[in-house]
């Protein structure tokens, strides 16, 4: 009686929000282990009048983060890496962020200036890029600050996390993430983004130009995106990710604890944390938002993946999780 009453408030509010045309989107919302609700809310297509369902493909933005922490931390389960080490140790050839250790990219507290807030990024991101390019962009900058002082959110950092990966690796980024994170987690529909590729039941992205009215996003190349926002996934994906986690089938049970430590609050690695124990990730790119909350005691888990551009993907993250905690 308790699960039907927490899916029929969960999809009340849920429908209220597409009825107002504030969310549009898949949903996926458990509780130990019991998938309470997934399901795809409006159009996937506004073109075509397809329909999202569970199964409809998004990118998924900055929780592409997440996954590229849990890459980092199997290599550290193999004794390749340790998380205090200088990033320099792995690229030599950047002697500016010799004070920049992998675990200050981890936790966003490198001082390394963001890409993607650079002036030209812009028209910068309409061109692939190969992740040495993507560096070169921001390499000869100046740090923000001393590494490990402060907290400053930076796509950059992760970027750089990628390229530690493909060098420890002696792989691309995308073919280690699949090999050891995707494969065992069983991710069979996330995949990083290229334009090249035809993705079955991916939807199209629409933002609202200034005067309120639907449009196809801005285009950008997901190259520039790459391993701080380039993955495509959907709701059920996420929650194998999440159930991967959880069992310690990436990594051991200690890697799972300091994954989630407040090494720099407000975040650890690859995930915001706050207190009771929850962490989540937000992710937003052209075209689509997205939302991941786990409450690690309880064992809740609430996804939503959206291809608007809005604010209401966050919200309906934090209220779904709300909703739960409060039943």
């Amino acid at each position: 009686m308790k699960t039907t009453f927490q899916h029929q408030k969960i999809e009340q509010h849920i429908r209220s929000l597409k009825d107002h045309e504030k969310y549009n989107g898949s949903v996926f919302v458990a509780a130990q282990g019991e998938i309470l609700l997934a399901k795809g809310y409006g159009l996937a297509s506004i073109e075509w009048g397809a329909a999202n369902l569970r199964e409809t493909v998004y990118r998924i933005g900055s929780i592409t983060k997440p996954i590229t922490a849990a890459a980092i931390l199997t290599l550290v389960q193999q004794g390749k890496l340790q998380i205090a080490d200088r990033v320099t140790t792995y690229l030599p050839g950047y002697p500016q962020w010799f004070g920049v250790t992998i675990e200050h990219l981890l936790t966003h507290r490198s001082g390394v200036p963001n890409l993607v807030m650079l002036p030209e990024f812009p028209q910068f991101s309409l061109l692939p890029h190969t992740i040495d390019e993507l560096i070169v962009a921001f390499d000869d900058l100046p740090l923000n600050f001393e590494p490990g002082t402060q907290f400053e959110y930076t796509n950059s950092g992760y970027i750089l996390l990628g390229k530690v990966i493909e060098v420890i690796s002696g792989m691309t980024y995308a073919d280690y993430v699949r090999q050891h994170v995707l494969i065992p987690a069983e991710m069979k529909n996330t995949r990083l983004d290229d334009a090249r590729m035809i993705v079955p039941n991916c939807a199209t992205g629409y933002e609202l130009d200034p005067a309120g009215k639907m449009m196809r996003s801005a285009y950008i190349d997901m190259s520039n995106a790459h391993a701080a926002g380039g993955f495509l996934s959907t709701i059920d994906d996420l929650y194998r990710f999440d159930r991967a986690l959880r069992s310690n089938r990436l990594f051991d049970h200690h890697l799972s604890q300091e994954m989630y430590a407040n090494h720099s609050q407000p975040y650890g690695y690859g995930w915001f944390t706050s207190i009771p124990p929850i962490v989540f990730h937000h992710g937003g790119i052209n075209g689509f938002t997205s939302t991941m909350f786990r409450h690690l005691k309880r064992d809740f888990t609430v996804i939503a993946l959206s291809n608007r551009v809005t604010p209401t993907t966050a919200a309906l993250g934090q209220k779904l999780m709300d909703m739960l905690i409060e039943c």
